[in-house]
């Protein structure tokens, strides 16, 4: 689902980050093995590219994180930031970015990867799992009444067995795409679990020990 049409394809803020995350993550493997110079390798590395997409993904425009560099479109895998803790929730620029897609993407409470035309044209269906990304969001941001609302809004359109597919109709509701889709699952998932027990983003841990933040399913201090 997050391959992304020929017609869209440029420096995609979400590529771009994911390889922050194997950087990153490399470097923490690395570091907890010993091989120190790996580690410092991999951390420039990863602050290389962090920088990039600070400077670069960033539109003052729009006071939001956008799609790809010099765009002025929003894409729902930005999202993700928070999830690999590529920034905290507390960063005023997540904050607006959450804001901004939530007033762009969705669409009775059903979230939209993007709007951008792409070569099958106009995106006409929301994405479950971005929708579950969205809920997510708002909650880590403080959003947590409309988070729940969100949520609340949502599962009432899944099937008579409680499953979900791809995508749905924004304005039937009706599911539409893969059926039943593991990843809608595997979000729906994960955001109850988030909603009812804040798991997923608490507290500083290194793999070595030491304090600082780890991020993403070791989640941030607050």
């Amino acid at each position: 689902m997050l391959d992304v049409p020929l017609s869209l394809r440029r420096f995609l803020i979400h590529s771009k980050m994911m390889s922050w995350v194997a950087m990153d993550r490399a470097g923490r493997i690395a570091q907890h093995l010993g091989k120190i110079q790996y580690a410092k390798l991999c951390f420039k590395t990863a602050s290389e590219i962090k920088d990039d997409i600070l400077k670069k993904g960033w539109s003052d425009q729009l006071q939001a994180f956008v799609m790809h560099y010099g765009s002025k479109e929003m894409d729902a895998a930005v999202l993700l930031m928070l999830h690999y803790g590529f920034l905290p929730p507390s960063d005023e620029r997540m904050i607006s970015t959450v804001k901004k897609m939530y007033q762009t993407l969705v669409r009775n409470h059903f979230m939209m990867r993007y709007v951008a035309e792409d070569d099958f044209g106009a995106p006409r269906n929301a994405f479950i799992v971005c929708t579950f990304w969205m809920i997510n969001a708002l909650y880590l941001v403080g959003e947590e009444a409309k988070a729940k609302e969100m949520f609340t809004q949502v599962v009432q359109w899944r099937n008579p067995h409680g499953l979900f597919s791809e995508g749905i109709e924004t304005d039937t509701g009706r599911l539409v795409g893969n059926f039943p889709q593991g990843y809608s699952h595997l979000a729906l998932i994960q955001t109850v679990l988030l909603l009812e027990t804040d798991y997923n983003w608490m507290g500083p841990l290194m793999m070595d020990g030491k304090t600082g933040p780890y991020g993403g399913i070791f989640r941030f201090e607050k």
